[in-house]
């Protein structure tokens, strides 16, 4: 996920952390930014909740957006990791 996504992401969902440097199964050492949250629906409820975050005045998507479907998760245990 991109900087600026993640970023924005982190900043509206409750409870979340931003993490650089993610390598998540099946990545074969490449990096990624991720986020932890609580539940795994946590950005689909923010993308809902608050769509004006991730377009721009245009109506355009913002930060290479593609909508929620390209996001992955790992379970962490007790938190999960959206990147």
């Amino acid at each position: 996920m991109e900087l600026a996504l993640a970023e924005t992401l982190a900043n509206a969902i409750e409870d979340s952390k931003l993490v650089e440097g993610y390598s998540g199964r099946g990545m074969y050492g490449r990096t990624t930014t991720g986020i932890i949250v609580k539940s795994p629906t946590a950005a689909l409820e923010c993308v809902i909740k608050s769509p004006q975050l991730f377009l721009d005045d245009k109506h355009q998507p913002l930060h290479g957006f593609k909508g929620v479907d390209g996001f992955r998760f790992d379970n962490m245990g007790k938190d999960f990791i959206l990147y």
